[in-house]
């Protein structure tokens, strides 16, 4: 379990203190951004296509547009549990993938492994690559007593590409976030002022597997058990309530009624088991796929083969090494320049991920060199997994004197 670590100025420890002409007091007078929010009650409402088309207008329109509409019809699709797994997935890639803090032209290691174990790093990282999905996020920095926590502004309450903050979305009040003092510093941005993100690719897939769902639930309502029909003379009223009575008796499925003169019909559609549903609510799955992982994954058990596996897992590594150099170049362009005016990490700090190794390429050709050059036991170790101990002792390497035989000692 990580521990949150006490990053705040004059930490005791050397690599992370800051320069005492620069020592900066928490939350000096400042605008909180995130203090100012008005919260507000969220429609749940059933959403469709309508719904996006005017969210997307809305947000890109000329004058006053705002991402309100859109951003609660982002956090709505987020409740379809592939959507998130995928993300989920996708992102973890990134935020589990090693990394070392420079300083000048070597690691830190001591400063590495405080930001590992600290939680407010893993925060700004995934921060960072929401800003993929979302195609923006602005985020805050706050200390709540000695921990720094970097926080969201909601993305209702943005609108990126006029820069302006609304504390309540729904009136025109808003702040100019990038000419305020606090912009770099407390304030940092992620993302393109004008992208609507990845999610915005999401959302009609999502919104026509619901409804292909809840329309599948009603075949199985309708025809999953036959309706009972029972004949008799409804001019009759003490029979009709006898039979009222042994229709609610018999169990809670469909009943009707009916007089011995008349005659019910169904209307006949598509003679179907479901399939049809299935194969839609199917297709719509593998796009979103398609949309976050480039590919879809070990998924089609009937259609997946070896070679499109491994096209697959290239596909999704070409995105994962897309997403690393997006945090990379953000965390070193933005962040740490804040965090450095902040006195939380010191000057000329620059973070790096390690480069991915082929391990089962790489143990090939260490098998292949081993019989003529030695290793460093503690990379083998760290690289492999391998818990090498030393050097394997041989018959040769024992001492003589231990080699002695019965029938020798009594020679």
């Amino acid at each position: 379990m990580k521990k949150q670590i006490n990053l705040q100025p004059n930490h005791k420890t050397k690599n992370l203190g800051a320069n005492k002409k620069k020592k900066k007091k928490k939350n000096p007078n400042r605008e909180i951004y995130t203090a100012q929010i008005v919260a507000k009650n969220v429609s749940q409402a059933r959403k469709n296509i309508t719904d996006w088309t005017l969210a997307q207008k809305e947000a890109e329109r000329a004058e006053n547009p705002k991402r309100v509409k859109l951003a609660h019809l982002y956090k709505n699709i987020l409740l379809y549990g592939h959507l998130t797994s995928q993300i989920n997935l996708r992102k973890s890639f990134t935020t589990s993938a090693d990394f070392k803090i420079h300083k000048g032209d070597k690691a830190d290691d001591e400063l590495t492994k405080l930001l590992k174990n600290s939680l407010w790093f893993d925060k700004v990282v995934d921060y960072i690559l929401d800003s993929t999905l979302y195609g923006h996020t602005l985020v805050e920095f706050v200390w709540e007593g000695k921990n720094l926590t970097p926080t969201i502004i909601p993305y209702t309450n943005v609108v990126p590409a006029q820069a302006l903050f609304y504390p309540d979305y729904s009136e025109d009040k808003s702040v100019n976030y990038r000419s305020a003092s606090e912009y770099g510093t407390w304030l940092v941005e992620f993302g393109e002022y004008n992208d609507l993100g990845i999610l915005n690719k999401c959302v009609p897939y999502v919104l026509f597997k619901r409804f292909a769902t809840q329309s599948w639930a009603q075949l199985i309502e309708i025809f999953g058990i036959p309706p009972r029909i029972m004949k008799t003379d409804t001019t009759n009223i003490e029979r009709l309530n006898q039979c009222v009575t042994m229709m609610q008796d018999m169990a809670s499925v469909p009943w009707l009624i009916l007089d011995d003169s008349e005659v019910i019909e169904w209307g006949k559609g598509i003679v179907s088991d479901g399939e049809i549903y299935n194969t839609f609510l199917s297709t719509m799955k593998e796009e979103l796929s398609l949309i976050i992982m480039g590919a879809s994954l070990g998924q089609d058990a009937k259609n997946s083969n070896h070679s499109k596996e491994e096209s697959s897992q290239n596909l999704l590594k070409g995105l994962v090494k897309n997403d690393k150099k997006l945090v990379q170049n953000q965390f070193n362009s933005k962040v740490i320049p804040a965090l450095e005016r902040l006195g939380v990490l010191p000057v000329g700090c620059e973070l790096i991920f390690a480069k991915e190794v082929d391990t089962a390429k790489l143990w090939t050709i260490v098998q292949g060199t081993m019989p003529n050059y030695d290793f460093d036991i503690e990379w083998l170790n760290e690289t492999f997994g391998i818990q090498v101990i030393g050097k394997k002792t041989t018959d040769k390497d024992q001492d003589p004197k231990q080699n002695l035989s019965l029938d020798s000692f009594f020679d």
